[in-house]
């Protein structure tokens, strides 16, 4: 069965959230800016957090958008979550340490 399907009508995945992030600069250290999307097991749209944060390297702009997010959904009070970016690098520094989210 699919996550997000029902059976017999009732809801295989209440509360559980995707978090998609992403961040970005203009060259290594440049202006930045970060965004988000936290959607339900449906795919329906959640909420959405993007912003500028000045300038510094892509790395710490995707870092604080997962850091927003992940303190975003602790705030909604949801504790299944799956994560998704395009920075392995920050991905696991997440994954490996505990940040009292």
């Amino acid at each position: 069965m699919d996550v997000g399907s029902s059976h017999f009508g009732v809801d295989v995945c209440p509360r559980s959230l995707k978090l998609n992030f992403d961040g970005s600069s203009e060259g290594n250290l440049g202006l930045a800016g970060f965004g988000c999307v936290v959607r339900d097991c449906h795919g329906s749209i959640v909420c959405v957090i993007a912003g500028s944060i000045g300038s510094c390297d892509s790395t710490k702009a995707e870092s604080m958008e997962l850091l927003m997010g992940l303190r975003e959904l602790k705030n909604l009070k949801f504790s299944k979550v799956s994560v998704e970016g395009d920075s392995l690098v920050v991905i696991g520094w997440e994954l490996g340490k505990s940040n009292g989210l």
